[in-house]
């Protein structure tokens, strides 16, 4: 039935680029990899704009890929200009969004698609200070089916959206007496590891290749460092500090290694803590360590821990990352920490306790963010500083591992088992298409169209609700004639006025050059003589452009 997947968004980032790398752009980019490597469907459709970065990434991807492994879907390419500019349409069974954007992806389904197919979309994040704005209101609003669906990661973000949509439809309906139910569904299905990439390394072996000892007990923690979207690690220096006294004959070292976000310093303080309890010789810190060999670090690990507090936070694939290299896990009983790490099976889950103490924050998230000149969301901070995590527990459950060899051995062993029967890629494509499956045998059974009227979300009639601005509008027998410049032009095409390089890759400006031309042999033509005479296969819109375009730059000129 799943014959051609269509991916509307995406969220590659050119390498050195100075914006932070989130959870969300490995996720998404892994989730587009290994639908190239594993997907059972035909084809893959990627829209694009030709010559842009992500159309170059894309190809990239599905060339390498195609050179390590038998792929089995082909690759069709289309470019959204000419979606835009030309009714290209989307031929696909379903429409999927990697990156939070479903309003976007309705768009595309109602507009550009043959098929009008389901749509679904992968959500990284239900925490954004603007979610009821940006996020949550659209989608309800966007006449989304019965038969399109959001992926959530894990139950625990699953929740979270049911209580949100549940309670804005409340408020809805108290408000304006009207009803606003979420027609669309919630599909849970766990993020997965490409075993093919990511390879456990012999532990000693990787400890040799960090300069570590092979006695050494090695403590990973291995994410983004930052105590506002991640957790707080201080706690984490803190525990150690108790291990390391408490155990002098041990040689106990904590990696801490990823990256902070842009115009952060949270290894700044992390240092000076560091250095404060005297632990330089105990704490090893890779900040820019390579993360496509990240399985180095967990391999040499003995165990993996990550004390996440961040209501930002919804599946985490570190601890799964630690599953495929056999590394006991210690982490918060946090989010979707809860569901992937099985509690005395494969590491254990360290309680965290919280109070109602978020009436302001939650009133309005954004308050103090433009104050600060970022988008640090210093929401996110003070509620990820009321979260506490039982660090008695926490230092126990180290200690635990630290002195029974035979015990870290048992959860390396369930952690690799574990992981090989719900956590590769392959089970994470799988669980997509089966649900795609489903998504379009529910539209079959749908005779006509299932959904209610909504709002237009995405024509903002400029023309219409700025009428007010211009003079006056042209009207189609308005007679348009060359002018001296516009003569000069079409001999010497250096005149033309480029102002930006991706202004070449629209359409407007070599269409106006042709109608130039035509107007040229005229000699004289009016407005819609002029539109018409364009012969290619643009839409009416573009081709008026280009006639206003000419007329703005003085190559043409209004006949009185």
């Amino acid at each position: 039935m799943l014959n051609s997947i269509a991916f509307s968004g995406y969220y590659l980032r050119e390498s050195g680029s100075n914006e932070t790398i989130y959870g969300r752009n490995v996720a998404a980019k892994e989730l587009l990899v290994n639908f190239i490597k594993h997907s059972s469907a035909d084809e893959l459709c990627f829209s694009y704009v030709k010559d842009m970065y992500q159309h170059h990434m894309i190809q990239r991807l599905y060339k390498k890929v195609g050179r390590d492994k038998q792929v089995h879907a082909k690759l069709r390419m289309i470019n959204r200009i000419e979606m835009l500019q030309q009714n290209v349409k989307i031929p696909s069974d379903v429409i999927h969004d990697c990156v939070e954007d479903l309003v976007h992806t309705a768009f595309l389904r109602d507009k550009y698609s043959l098929k009008c197919p389901p749509i679904s979309m992968t959500v990284h994040c239900a925490s954004q200070p603007d979610s009821i704005t940006t996020n949550l209101l659209p989608y309800l609003l966007s006449g989304l089916k019965p038969y399109d669906t959001i992926f959530c990661s894990s139950n625990s973000v699953k929740n979270v959206l049911s209580k949100q949509f549940e309670h804005l439809s409340g408020q809805f309906n108290e408000l304006y007496g009207a009803s606003l139910e979420r027609q669309f569904r919630l599909d849970v299905v766990p993020l997965g590891i490409d075993a093919d990439s990511f390879i456990r390394v012999d532990r000693d072996t990787a400890k040799m290749k960090l300069g570590i000892s092979e006695n050494s007990f090695v403590i990973l923690y291995f994410g983004r460092v930052s105590a506002f979207f991640k957790g707080d690690l201080m706690p984490l220096i803190r525990v150690l500090k108790r291990l390391v006294d408490r155990n002098p004959q041990k040689n106990i070292r904590l990696i801490i290694s990823g990256t902070e976000n842009y115009e952060f310093h949270d290894y700044k303080y992390l240092r000076r803590y560091i250095q404060k309890l005297n632990l330089q010789d105990n704490i090893i810190i890779y900040e820019n360590y390579e993360s496509q060999h990240r399985n180095i670090l967990f391999s040499a690990a003995d165990v993996f821990t990550s004390p996440t507090d961040s209501v930002q936070e919804t599946f985490g694939l570190t601890p799964i990352e630690a599953m495929a290299c056999g590394t006991p896990q210690i982490v918060s009983d946090w989010d979707g920490y809860k569901e992937t790490v099985r509690h005395g099976i494969t590491g254990f889950l360290v309680p965290t306790y919280w109070s109602t103490c978020d009436g302001d924050i939650s009133e309005f998230p954004q308050a103090v963010m433009d104050e600060f000149y970022s988008d640090k969301f210093y929401s996110h901070l003070l509620m990820g500083q009321s979260v506490a995590i039982d660090l008695k527990l926490y230092e126990h459950y180290f200690q635990l591992l630290l002195d029974n060899e035979r015990l870290r051995q048992e959860m390396s062993d369930n952690s690799l088992r574990i992981f090989k029967q719900h956590y590769t890629m392959q089970k994470t494509i799988s669980g997509y298409e089966q649900v795609w499956n489903e998504l379009i045998q529910q539209k079959a059974a749908i005779n006509g169209d299932s959904g209610k009227p909504y709002l237009d979300l995405f024509n903002n009639r400029y023309s219409e609700m700025f009428s007010e601005y211009p003079t006056r509008f042209l009207n189609a027998t308005e007679p348009l004639r060359i002018t001296e410049l516009g003569g000069e032009v079409l001999l010497d095409q250096e005149l033309v006025p480029w102002h930006y390089a991706e202004e070449k890759i629209l359409n407007e400006v070599h269409t106006a050059l042709g109608l130039l031309a035509l107007l040229k042999l005229a000699g004289c033509m009016n407005y819609d003589e002029l539109v018409n005479s364009y012969s290619g296969d643009l839409n009416a819109d573009t081709v008026k452009r280009s006639v206003m375009w000419l007329l703005k730059h003085g190559f043409v000129e209004l006949q009185n």
